[in-house]
């Protein structure tokens, strides 16, 4: 499968993204304190981040087809993931549906997200040690 020109997604999973856009799976799990303590999610921050825009992880279950997006003066261009299924990516919390239909099964809550809106995509483990090694 060439990068880019087709959609995929994760075995089994039930739907295809529309152009453009992806899904990505979040733990919606509320975060416990040591002393018991739940802690809305509105509360939990990704390691090391400050400030109320903070990023939700996630992994990548379905990628839909290149979008199109156009510019002030009408020409289009196509928009492409630069990820793909089975990735760890950081997702703008504020952006995307959620859509809990699935919550209840391996699935879990599902974020429909714009190609765009994928702030960060983790590095694998060879990459680092290229990266350490250069």
């Amino acid at each position: 499968m060439t990068k880019g020109t087709m959609s995929s997604r994760a075995k089994g999973f039930p739907y295809r993204p529309k152009p453009g856009s992806c899904a990505v799976t979040v733990d919606m799990t509320p975060t416990k304190t040591k002393s018991g303590i739940i802690l809305p999610d509105t509360s939990v921050a990704i390691e090391g981040s400050k400030g109320k825009n903070q990023g939700v992880p996630g992994e990548v279950v379905a990628i839909g087809l290149p979008g199109r997006e156009w510019d002030e003066g009408g020409n289009g261009h196509s928009i492409e993931a630069h990820f793909k299924v089975g990735d760890s990516v950081i997702i703008d919390r504020y952006e995307g549906t959620v859509d809990e239909r699935m919550k209840d099964t391996v699935w879990g809550t599902i974020f429909w997200v714009e190609f765009g809106d994928v702030c960060a995509i983790r590095l694998t483990d060879a990459e680092l040690a290229l990266e350490a090694g250069a």
